[in-house]
């Protein structure tokens, strides 16, 4: 019992012999072997099977007579091979002259000459898979250019939002699937609902974890790093990620591959949910973890019970390294208990948040960005651009203090006396100032100077 494509490529490819065939090892206990020029004599119906040693007639085994119309036993030929090679001419012109012979030969005809049901049937559902296969290929690749670029995908109501104008621009550049889709298709399956976003963003992310962890696998050694956060519905989470040498790129890297939920906030409960995501994405551990970094808090790097202790015990090549991001979040919070440090901090973004108060204001000085009250690296961006224009803030200042209005002039006068006090009095701390230099330039240097000694006492205390 064949299936109709079954049939179709046993008719059409059926296998063939090469004229080199040993047939001689074939009919070692046979007194005479096959020989392949019988396959040209009695083509296209005559086939050779290498498995049962012996000759075949294709149309009449896959298209046999009916046991109820066919007086006899099927025999060589179509129900076991035909191996009386001496007399093999004269079988298979017997052969051909059966009435079943000539009924299977009618068959395949017709079966290769239309087309059956169920191959147009196959072949239609073919034709709307591919179909639907560029309808959301083309909707993927708007979704992830959002993703890719953070853009919101859905707007206030229903047909708004940055994806639907991407969906309008493509069809404008000339997507007819799509607009077709759009115009003709079902209502019920237009792939555009929330649900199917989010499942397309999904899966997104499960190729994208999958193509990390394949690359994490390939590597010789990783580390895990992990962190406890809380979503906006307050569900305790533990970020984990992967730091890894990438052979491809050349160099390391540290991707971020999910969150894993936590059931308590205890170290045991933290470091059974990252065993359990190593063992279940089939990291093997064991071997290829050499490093955790976690944060400071007692209960991550505790020595005795902390997350890091609990799995240093499983995987004994693994070592514990305090995260420097929170390792130079605690610098900064030591250097604020310098006065000296804290008011140049809280002076500098006085300063700053003044000038981009006011439109006028702001083009006295060169644009100068607020100080990031996140991300450290951008604050001392900040910080640098202040500093390197520090001589003309000094000199927009001190003109603003004698022009403008009364709130203008307080407030300008009171900032350019901070700075200056300030640094005055800093300058005992961290430098004495040659009196020859000019009044305007003296806080400048002072001012840098602190920064700079700052700069490389967090790199001292990192390293």
């Amino acid at each position: 019992m064949l299936s109709t494509e079954m049939k179709k490529e046993l008719l059409e490819n059926t296998w063939s012999p090469s004229a080199t065939y040993d047939f001689a090892e074939d009919a070692k206990h046979l007194k005479r072997k096959f020989n392949y020029s019988w396959l040209e004599t009695y083509s296209p119906w005559l086939a050779y099977s290498r498995h049962q040693k012996g000759a075949f007639c294709k149309y009449c085994t896959l298209f046999p007579p009916n046991p109820n119309s066919f007086r006899g036993v099927l025999g060589s030929f179509i129900i076991r091979p035909f191996c009386k090679f001496k007399d093999i001419h004269e079988h298979c012109k017997k052969h051909m002259e059966t009435h079943f012979h000539k009924m299977a030969l009618e068959a395949a005809k017709s079966f290769l000459g239309s087309v059956p049901v169920d191959l147009q049937l196959n072949k239609y559902s073919r034709g709307i898979i591919e179909e639907n296969r560029k309808i959301i290929t083309s909707i993927i690749s708007c979704i992830t250019f959002c993703g890719s670029h953070d853009l919101a995908l859905r707007g206030k109501h229903y047909g708004e939002g940055i994806l639907e104008d991407l969906y309008k621009l493509r069809i404008d550049a000339g997507d007819l699937v799509l607009k077709k889709h759009f115009e003709h298709g079902k209502k019920n399956a237009s792939y555009r609902s929330i649900h199917i976003q989010n499942e397309i963003i999904a899966t997104c992310g499960d190729v994208i974890k999958a193509d990390i962890v394949k690359k994490v696998k390939e590597a010789e050694a990783y580390s895990v790093l992990a962190d406890e956060t809380a979503d906006i519905s307050g569900t305790e989470q533990l970020s984990i990620g992967l730091r890894y040498f990438d052979e491809e790129a050349n160099e390391v890297q540290e991707m971020f591959v999910g969150f894993v939920e936590l059931k308590g906030l205890d170290a045991k409960s933290i470091a059974y949910c990252i065993d359990e995501f190593l063992t279940k994405e089939d990291l093997n551990p064991a071997d290829k973890c050499v490093g955790f970094g976690f944060d400071g808090c007692s209960t991550m790097s505790g020595k005795d019970g902390g997350v890091q202790a609990i799995l240093r015990k499983k995987y004994t090549k693994a070592l514990f390294f305090h995260c420097s991001s929170h390792k130079l979040n605690l610098v900064i919070n030591d250097l604020n208990s310098l006065p000296e440090i804290r008011n140049t901090m809280g002076t500098t973004k006085d300063i700053i948040n003044f000038f981009r108060e006011s439109v006028l204001r702001r083009k006295l000085v060169p644009n100068i960005a607020r100080l990031c009250e996140t991300r450290w690296s951008e604050k001392h961006k900040t910080i640098r651009v202040f500093k390197e224009n520090f001589p003309v803030i000094l000199e927009a200042l001190e003109n603003l203090s004698r022009e403008g209005n009364s709130a203008t002039r307080k407030s300008a006068f009171q900032l350019h006396a901070a700075a200056f006090k300030y640094h005055f009095n800093a300058a005992h701390c961290w430098e004495t100032t040659s009196s020859k230099q000019s009044p305007s330039r003296k806080p400048f240097r002072i001012l840098e100077k602190i920064i700079n000694n700052t700069i490389l006492g967090l790199r001292y205390y990192i390293a």
